[in-house]
């Protein structure tokens, strides 16, 4: 029992997985997630810390539940859009100034350890979601890295894509 093992916390997924019949990904999207399930579990034991896990998008959703809950998991969102907890902070950031950090970044582990531009950009797709021109950016990032001799200069490329998709979509 939870009482005996000495566990106070507990991050608890609110949806339930299909061992069988669904891929990993399907497993992330079909079946419900259940919020009022996990916080049963809360009201069952309100002593213990109850973290909330899945679906978590938006700040409103996080508001919404907050009451709830002790605290809450936000693994998949930060991962696609990395600005994602600074927006929860209040906190503005130059996503222009982090993508010339990581070109340099790149340059550098290039120059060291021979790693590939495209294991960097990978993870900095979502820097600009929500933001004009993160489809130039990001179609950007998904192509020129891939190419033979790719060099950490893509991400200033993409950078100049994304800001000419901008002002194009500000034109109109």
């Amino acid at each position: 029992t939870v009482k005996k093992s000495g566990c106070k916390t507990f991050i608890i997924h609110a949806r339930k997985a299909w061992l069988k019949g669904l891929s990993p990904k399907q497993n992330r999207e079909v079946p419900p997630l259940d919020y009022d399930r996990v916080a049963a579990i809360k009201d069952k034991h309100p002593a213990l810390t109850v973290i909330l896990n899945g679906g978590l998008t938006t700040l409103k959703q996080i508001e919404s539940e907050q009451d709830r809950f002790d605290g809450f998991m936000i693994g998949r969102e930060a991962y696609s859009n990395p600005c994602f907890l600074a927006e929860l902070e209040g906190i503005d950031i130059d996503r222009t100034a982090i993508a010339a950090k990581m070109a340099a970044y790149a340059q550098e582990q290039s120059d060291h350890y021979e790693t590939p531009v495209k294991s960097i950009t990978r993870h900095i797709l979502g820097l600009f979601h929500g933001q004009k021109g993160a489809k130039a950016w990001k179609r950007t990032l998904s192509t020129l890295p891939y190419e033979d001799g790719a060099k950490s200069t893509v991400i200033l490329k993409a950078l100049d894509e994304r800001q000419k998709a901008a002002d194009n979509l500000e034109a109109a």
